[in-house]
């Protein structure tokens, strides 16, 4: 299984658990949209994304929430998706690239 089916069959497990809470399957699959096509080969345990995307709490769903908001707000902004994004999907360069944003 592919590192980000993983992650939505997680939170789609977690909403069924929880359907009165989908924030966290909502926000998975928006950055999923915007990240998949530029996410890095190399294992996903390095990228520091993967930690939040595997929580299922209160709080990291609303995390997941406000970051995936921002993300499609940035998504807008002209030449995000051939500067910023591709640096996004790599471990090495997701932190200064979401200074960025």
């Amino acid at each position: 299984m592919k590192f980000w089916d993983s992650i939505c069959a997680f939170h789609e497990a977690c909403f069924r658990d929880r359907p009165e809470d989908d924030r966290g399957l909502r926000a998975v699959r928006k950055v999923r949209s915007i990240l998949e096509a530029d996410w890095s080969q190399e294992p996903a345990a390095r990228h520091p994304l993967t930690q939040r995307l595997g929580w299922a709490s209160a709080q990291n769903r609303a995390w997941l929430d406000l970051h995936a908001r921002k993300m499609v707000a940035a998504a807008c902004i002209p030449g995000f998706s051939d500067v910023v994004a591709p640096r996004l999907g790599k471990p090495a360069e997701y932190l200064a690239a979401l200074a960025e944003v």
